[in-house]
């Protein structure tokens, strides 16, 4: 799940593990767990656990009692930004007003 982390003066977006609650510092530490549905209708939409690899996974898949899918979380940001049509130059733009909101 994303949470604000209050630093200092600012507030802070990150990913917070569903499963310790913890931090997800590092993109490549962590996951995106989904049900792997053997139907999908159109246009149907899903709830994802943001996880850490390694036991917070296994404990994912658990909770969600069936198979499960799932993206490295740094795939999942990449997608995230590009089914909201951001971009590098939008990317670029929003660091330019609105600066970095660093954990």
């Amino acid at each position: 799940m994303i949470k604000i982390l209050f630093k200092d003066t600012l507030s802070c977006p990150v990913f917070s593990c569903d499963v310790c609650g913890d931090m997800i510092g590092d993109l490549s530490e962590g996951a995106a767990v989904f049900a792997d549905l053997p139907r999908r209708s159109e246009n149907m939409k899903i709830e994802v656990l943001h996880v850490h690899k390694g036991k917070c996974h296994e404990l994912a898949e658990q909770k969600i009692k069936q198979k499960c899918e799932w993206q490295p979380l740094g795939a999942h940001l990449y997608f995230l930004c590009a089914n909201t049509e951001v971009d590098g130059k939008q990317l670029e733009k929003l660091k330019r007003i609105h600066g970095t909101r660093t954990a």
